[in-house]
C-alpha cells in the first residue's frame, strides 16, 4: 500500500491544485492501492486506475421519473417498505450502513426517505461529500431537495448501529435525535465476470474497500437496533444468503432480473 496519489486535472488550475493539496492533508492516513489515484476536476473527483476507467459519485445517476415523485413501486422502494409499511404511507428514515457511490441513497432521498448514509472509506467519503455539495448547488429544485434529504457520515456500521441503542445517540455526527426506522445495507459482494459494470466500478471499490468481513455482524446488529422495523441487504440474485447471517431468515424477497433484496424483521417490527 503506498500514500493516496491526489492530482488536479488539469494540472495548472490553482483551484483544483488548492482542493488536490487540501485533499491530500485529509487522506494522509488513508493508504492507497498501487496504481489508483483520486483525481479532482471541475466537474467532480473520481477514481482513476489502470484497466478501470473512471469510477465516481454520479449525482445524475437519479432518473427524471423518480426525482418527480414516480416509480415508489421500484423493488428497492418496495423493500424498504414505501406505499403502505409505514403509518400514513410516509417514506420512513433509512440508515444505509455502506454508501459506495451513493446510488441507492440518492435514490432513496429522491423517493421521499430521509437517508443518513455511512461509509468507512475516508476516500468514498470525500467523493460522496464533492458529490453532495453540487447536488445542494444544482439549478434543479428537485435535486437540491433530494440532497437535503440526504446527510453523510464517515464512520463504521457497527459503530454507528450500537450508538443507537446508548446515549446520546448518533450527537457525534450531528444527529443526536435521530432515529432509523429501516436499515438499508448492500455489502461487498464476491466478484463475478460477466458485467462490465462489475468489472469497472466493483473491482476498484473492492481494491479501494476490500470485501466485506463482518457483513453477518452487521446484519445482526441492525436487527437488534432499536427503533428499527426492516432490515434491507441488497444481494446478487443467484448469491447464496449473505454469509456470518445462519440462521437468520428473511420475511419477505423482492426478487429483480440481477438483484434481489432480502427483508428481515427489526427489533421494532411488532410496535
Amino acid at each position: 500500500m503506498t500514500a493516496w496519489r491526489i492530482v488536479p486535472d488539469p494540472p495548472d488550475d490553482p483551484a483544483l491544485i488548492a482542493r488536490a493539496g487540501a485533499l491530500s492533508l485529509e487522506l494522509a492516513s488513508a493508504p492507497g492501492p498501487e496504481g489508483m489515484a483520486l483525481a479532482v476536476t471541475p466537474r467532480r473527483m473520481e477514481l482513476r486506475a489502470p484497466g478501470f476507467g473512471p469510477v465516481f459519485v454520479d449525482p445524475d445517476a437519479v432518473d427524471p421519473q423518480t426525482l418527480a415523485g414516480g416509480n415508489r413501486r421500484q423493488l428497492i422502494a418496495r423493500a424498504v417498505g414505501l406505499g403502505g409499511a409505514w403509518e400514513g404511507g410516509k417514506a420512513p428514515r433509512v440508515l444505509d450502513c455502506s454508501a459506495g457511490l451513493l446510488g441507492d441513497a440518492m435514490l432513496l432521498a429522491a423517493l421521499g426517505c430521509e437517508v443518513f448514509a455511512v461509509e468507512r472509506s475516508a476516500v468514498l467519503h470525500a467523493m460522496q461529500r464533492d458529490a453532495l455539495e453540487r447536488l445542494q448547488a444544482d439549478a434543479d429544485d428537485r435535486k437540491r431537495a433530494m440532497a437535503g434529504r440526504l446527510a453523510l457520515a464517515r464512520a463504521d456500521a457497527l459503530e454507528v448501529l450500537a450508538a443507537l441503542g446508548a446515549s446520546p445517540g448518533l450527537a457525534a455526527h450531528g444527529r443526536a435525535d435521530w432515529r432509523p426506522e429501516a436499515v438499508y445495507f448492500d455489502p461487498m459482494h464476491p466478484e463475478r465476470r460477466k458485467s462490465a459494470l462489475v468489472k469497472k466500478q466493483m473491482r476498484a471499490l473492492r481494491a479501494l474497500v476490500g470485501d466485506d468481513a463482518d457483513s453477518g455482524a452487521v446484519l445482526r446488529a441492525a436487527m437488534a437496533a432499536p427503533g428499527v422495523r426492516r432490515v434491507v441487504v441488497k444481494m446478487p440474485r443467484l448469491s447464496a444468503a449473505l454469509a456470518g447471517a445462519e440462521g437468520l431468515c428473511p420475511v419477505a424477497v423482492h426478487e429483480g432480473r440481477s438483484v434481489r433484496y432480502d427483508v428481515f424483521s427489526g427489533a421494532a417490527a411488532g410496535i
